[in-house]
């Protein structure tokens, strides 16, 4: 039976539309990790990158460890750990060849996968270091978190091959500003997830107010662009009340956020256009600028939100 590509990574490889260009800065000293073995060697994949491979492999194929290899490489920006990856992919069974999920290959819906080191460590580890564009060929031999998600037996083994199309930053890597005074303290995990403090007795501002935290230097963010963004989003408290978070992508998983920034409430796209990959940009919207007095969820009418957004790419 074939099974959905969601399983196939836990729900870490979710459906869109990435396309365009690498984000984050190249790391030099970030060398691939090829681990070959007997698995890799018997398999055969052609095909042009971006285009559904070709893969063939004498059956069952049994591997007791990870195995994997580039196979063309690419000259694009090189992934490191906590990034984001856009990607086309291909999964068989190693007992009887059957594929158990594909990408379209269309060029450009793509998964977008999270090299999550401890979520996903096998293929963060095979696909941590590879530049945009290439194509990677992983035998799982050793993943029983995944054979178990795809209701396989223990010990099957997996053939996955992975082209790699964009490369995004897994948080803000721009250079830190003060915070303005109106704005409520921002903390943030080493992961990069943010919380927020309001003051006692804080009063929300009469017009939007946008700060930028972390100043990038990656590609601009235009009017008419379509962004990979992270963010968590706060009612502003009244009566010094505990502020509610009403949505954050730090919580579902750990994967960005991709919306044409025209697709998003005024105050969200006053946010974003003009600044630049790398960003961390504090916004204070005002109804007005928001849903206004019309109930969306669980934000009120009337509410005036604060989002802390991560700029993490650019289409």
């Amino acid at each position: 039976m074939r099974r959905s590509l969601s399983l196939f990574v836990i729900t870490a490889i979710a459906a869109t539309a990435l396309a365009g260009c690498a984000t984050s800065a190249t790391d030099a000293s970030c060398t691939y990790a090829e681990k070959p073995g007997d698995g890799v060697a018997a398999v055969t994949v052609s095909g042009n990158f971006g285009a559904k491979p070709d893969v063939t492999f004498a059956t069952p194929l049994k591997a007791s460890t990870n195995q994997n290899v580039i196979v063309s490489k690419g000259d694009g920006q090189i992934s490191t750990a906590g990034d984001s990856v856009a990607i086309d992919v291909s999964l068989y069974d190693g007992a009887n060849g059957e594929m158990l999920s594909s990408s379209g290959y269309d060029g450009t819906n793509f998964g977008l996968l999270a090299l999550d080191e401890t979520a996903q460590p096998a293929l963060a580890s095979a696909l941590k270091c590879v530049p945009a564009g290439s194509r990677v060929l992983i035998v799982l031999g050793d993943d029983l978190k995944l054979t178990t998600t795809l209701g396989l037996p223990e010990g099957t083994t997996l053939v996955a091959v992975f082209d790699i199309h964009d490369v995004y930053l897994g948080k803000a890597n721009g250079t830190p500003r003060i915070v303005p005074d109106g704005f409520p303290m921002i903390v943030l995990a080493e992961d990069g997830t943010p919380g927020i403090t309001f003051l006692s007795g804080a009063t929300p501002p009469s017009e939007t107010r946008i700060a930028v935290i972390k100043a990038g230097t990656g590609a601009t963010v235009g009017p008419d662009s379509e962004v990979v963004v992270a963010y968590s989003g706060w009612l502003w408290p009244t009566d010094d009340e505990t502020p509610v978070q009403f949505d954050s992508t730090w919580v579902k998983g750990k994967l960005p956020a991709t919306f044409p920034v025209s697709g998003v409430v005024p105050g969200f796209a006053k946010a974003l256009t003009g600044q630049n990959v790398g960003s961390q940009i504090a916004v204070i919207i005002i109804p007005e600028d928001g849903y206004g007095d019309a109930a969306t969820g669980s934000i009120p009418p009337n509410s005036t939100l604060v989002f802390v957004i991560d700029i993490l790419g650019v289409r």
